[in-house]
């Protein structure tokens, strides 16, 4: 009977990513600390880390609590609904965490997915990142568009008509004729 609930609980379980961010200045062993901690809470709640990613020690879009960098961290795992607030009350209170989001992948987990090894990785860095300014994105120049090809002139096309401004300057019939009149 013990082993019917202990799966039935499993089933019932959720999948959930949670990315968060982490002081750029930790050493490697106070990284290793929190992230013990964050997967000690999971697993407390009978959940079950699925993978976790490194990305390093990023740049941010905006400054966070006045610092441009972070060290970015990506954990999905299956867990029960209040692990979500659990983790949350953890990051509030732990100050080296700076910024989090959670969010639900899905209402169920497979039994696959729960039987899986942990996945550790390490995201290898954009290969345009470190690149100076060559790289491309926000606030970069678009770079070599190379041969456009021959370009006619902009002249008036014959299918348009006139122009606006070659309308205006030029007297239409209907004007020349109340200016003769008068």
């Amino acid at each position: 009977m013990g082993r019917r609930v202990q799966k039935e609980a499993l089933l019932s379980l959720r999948k959930y990513e949670t990315f968060y961010l982490l002081r750029s200045d930790l050493s490697e062993d106070v990284q290793k600390r929190i992230n013990n901690k964050i997967f000690e809470t999971i697993s407390n709640d009978e959940g079950k880390l699925l993978q976790v990613e490194s990305w390093g020690n990023r740049k941010t879009a905006y400054p966070v609590l006045k610092q441009n960098k972070a060290l970015f961290f990506l954990i999905t795992y299956a867990g029960q609904p209040g692990v979500v607030a659990k983790l949350t009350r953890l990051f509030r209170i732990t100050e080296e965490v700076v910024k989090y989001q959670s969010l639900k992948v899905a209402d169920e987990v497979t039994a696959e997915e729960l039987e899986q090894d942990v996945v550790f990785t390490e995201k290898a860095r954009d290969e345009n990142e470190g690149r100076g300014r060559q790289g491309r994105g926000r606030g970069r120049d678009r770079g070599d568009r190379g041969d456009r090809g021959d370009r006619r002139d902009r002249r008036d096309r014959d299918d348009r008509g006139p122009s606006e401004a070659k309308a205006k300057s030029e007297p239409t019939e209907e004007s020349t004729e109340a200016a003769t009149e008068g």
